[in-house]
């Protein structure tokens, strides 16, 4: 699946298709993790991005990490 502009498929490893891919997608979640996300490293990626407003583009949200409400 394309996901536009600056945008590439995974290599068969989960590896990026290059070094000026540094965004990792989960297209199940839509999110995106760059490279000081905490799950960058866990998480495979099945689309890779050039930038995060390359993903933004496809419609993907960078990871935050949810704040728990106060009781």
């Amino acid at each position: 699946m394309s996901y536009g502009p600056g945008s590439a498929a995974p290599l068969p490893d989960g590896s990026a298709p290059g070094p000026e891919y540094t965004i990792k997608g989960n297209a199940q979640s839509k999110l995106f993790h760059p490279p000081s996300s905490p799950y960058f490293r866990r998480t495979r990626a099945e689309v890779w991005f050039r930038t995060a407003e390359d993903a933004q583009a496809a419609g993907f949200t960078a990871y935050s990490p949810r704040r728990r409400g106060s009781s």
